[in-house]
């Protein structure tokens, strides 16, 4: 399977393959080395996907155990450095999501299962054939014993308890006031709304806890209340429509006249009062 997996690579399939695999997949780095405690390792590419995760792409093919052990210590490199690896490769501070994948032909068992403990690591199938209208290749995520989970708005909910669901169920309503044409996104992560094809707001939480920060890259911080959910979301509503740097200008907000709204907010009162004192505090 090496052999495929080496003209996957050459011929952009791979690449290709992880692109439709992580929604909103933006390839930062190719073929490069990281120094780490027992030597360099090699990375086939880097990416920041819609969820605002960095994924470092190993490949497993050639020996499965030293892909493992490659894979630990880059996440040990990646904790570390406190988040300035992660900002060397995305460009920007505070990336602090850093994941790896292990891409193989057919993973063995025993790198399954080491691979099931730990959170930031997943291994995937480099899947590809030939039929009568052409070829066919693709990435599937595998697990020891156990399907992967289909990642959709409502699963999020359910891992939720009782009153973190109902923060993160106002959330999901209320965050389309501010602007309909965000999009949503719901993945092993947590849920993030996209704006230009950039993070704007993620949801992170299971059971008891529910966490959330703006952009792609802050620390997520816990919500406990109401009141929390009002300050955050209004922090959003900042970082949209208030402007800061790059984003000001993409909205060109300074060009419109200070009685007209920007274009993309719908006639009427977007927040409630409540809100607008959140905003104003």
């Amino acid at each position: 399977m090496s052999g495929t997996l080496d003209v996957a690579w050459t011929s952009g399939r791979a690449e290709a393959a992880l692109a439709e695999h992580w929604s909103g997949f933006e390839v930062l780095e190719r073929a490069f080395t990281v120094p780490c405690a027992t030597g360099d390792v090699a990375v086939e590419l880097a990416g920041v996907d819609a969820l605002g995760r960095l994924w470092l792409v190993v490949r497993a093919d050639l020996d499965e155990s030293a892909a493992w052990t490659a894979a630990i210590e880059l996440l040990a490199r990646a904790r570390r450095d406190g988040g300035l690896f992660a900002a060397e490769l995305a460009g920007t501070a505070g990336a602090s999501d850093v994941r790896v994948a292990l891409v193989t032909g057919e993973p063995g068992a025993e790198l399954l299962r080491r691979s099931s403990a730990v959170d930031a690591l997943c291994v995937l199938e480099f899947v590809h054939w030939k039929h009568t209208r052409g070829e066919l290749a693709r990435v599937v995520e595998r697990t020891l014993g156990r399907p992967t989970r289909a990642w959709t708005v409502d699963a999020f909910l359910d891992d939720l308890a009782p009153a973190p669901r109902a923060l993160a169920a106002a959330c999901v309503e209320r965050l389309p006031r501010l602007d309909p044409g965000l999009e949503l996104v719901a993945g092993e992560a947590g849920l993030a709304w996209r704006h230009d094809g950039r993070v704007l707001a993620r949801l992170t939480g299971t059971g008891a806890l529910l966490a959330a920060a703006t952009g792609a890259r802050a620390e997520p911080k816990r919500l406990d209340g109401a009141a929390d959910l009002d300050r955050w979301l209004a922090t959003v509503f900042v970082e949209r429509f208030g402007g800061r740097g790059e984003s000001a200008g993409r909205d060109e907000l300074t060009a419109l006249p200070e009685h007209e709204p920007p274009p993309s907010i719908p006639p009427g009162p977007l927040l409630s009062a409540e809100e607008l004192a959140a905003f104003r505090d």
